[in-house]
């Protein structure tokens, strides 16, 4: 049975050590003094081993830095060609730890719509505002059908429709010099 000592615990990983070499020299065995200082000896025998991905991770990081839009497939490929044989999983592990991912684009910052380009005609008498809209829609047989439609804004009355497979310009405005012929014209 292992009889209790009084001794306070260190807690300073250093501290800790250089009791350990102390007591060592005085003679006391690793197990010995282990026993004593309450430690494990695989934790005092542990020699941490290097970092085999420290090369790897300055060559990406140096990547990261020069081709800023690119991720870590096309670091990948950059070291495939330059002779390094790696995974791709290793590549996005290191990638990912090293925080080497793309940032997101951020939007276009636009600026506020100028006001005098933005103001909409109110109509306050018919014949002064007109909307011209086009309508698309399909037959059963999936002719597509486009149609013109012209409206006077005011009375909210339908001045012309006009249907047809297609409209070029020409047409458009073969309706609307019509309607203007007509004595239903617009003042704007």
């Amino acid at each position: 049975m292992h009889s209790r000592s009084t001794c306070k615990k260190v807690a300073d990983k250093q501290e800790g050590q250089e009791l350990l070499a102390f007591l060592q020299e005085k003679g006391l065995s690793q197990r010995a003094t282990c026993r004593l200082l309450r430690r494990n000896r695989s934790s005092v025998r542990y020699q941490p081993t290097p970092n085999k991905d420290a090369a790897l991770v300055q060559s990406l990081t140096q990547y990261a830095q020069r081709q800023n839009r690119r991720g870590y497939r096309k670091a990948w490929d950059a070291l495939w060609r330059k002779g390094q044989l790696l995974s791709k999983n290793r590549v996005h592990r290191l990638w990912k730890r090293a925080k080497l991912q793309v940032k997101p684009r951020k939007g276009k910052k636009r600026k506020p719509p100028d006001a005098r380009k933005t103001l909409l005609l109110c109509a306050v008498r018919p014949r002064q505002v007109w909307s011209v809209d086009f309508i698309f829609d399909a037959l059963a047989n999936s002719t597509k059908l486009k149609m013109l439609t012209v409206g006077d804004d005011f009375p909210r009355a339908c001045l012309a429709i006009e249907v047809g497979t297609s409209f070029v310009s020409n047409r458009v405005l073969k309706v609307l010099d019509r309607l203007g012929s007509s004595g239903v014209s617009s003042e704007r």
